[in-house]
């Protein structure tokens, strides 16, 4: 009877362990990096947002910002931590991060 109960402690503990891993992966925080950056240094600086972990994509686009990266996260310390790499790339001016709350897909 006993081996039983540790039986189904274990499955009990396994689904559990299942169910967290799950959640960690639905809690993850995804954001847009959007980056100011010096004229002419746009490939340099994409060459080296290529190599930070975490950034999803990449894209140049028209307007106030320059390019806008998004990132994938599992704590907002992480996405300090991205944010701070791409900071000291040599060009890039400003960055503003907008977290995403809630995504809608169409």
């Amino acid at each position: 009877m006993l081996a039983a109960a540790l039986v189904g402690a274990d499955n009990f503990i396994m689904e559990t362990n299942i169910a967290a891993e799950k959640f960690r992966w639905k809690t993850m925080i995804s954001a847009y990096i959007l980056i100011s950056m010096r004229p002419g240094k746009s490939d340099r600086i994409i060459e080296e947002m290529r190599k930070i972990e975490n950034a999803e994509k990449i894209s140049v686009v028209a307007g106030e910002y320059d390019i806008v990266v998004r990132v994938h996260v599992k704590t907002l310390e992480k996405l300090l931590e991205v944010t701070d790499k791409l900071q000291l790339i040599d060009g890039v001016k400003k960055t503003t991060t907008q977290v995403i709350e809630k995504e809608i897909s169409l």
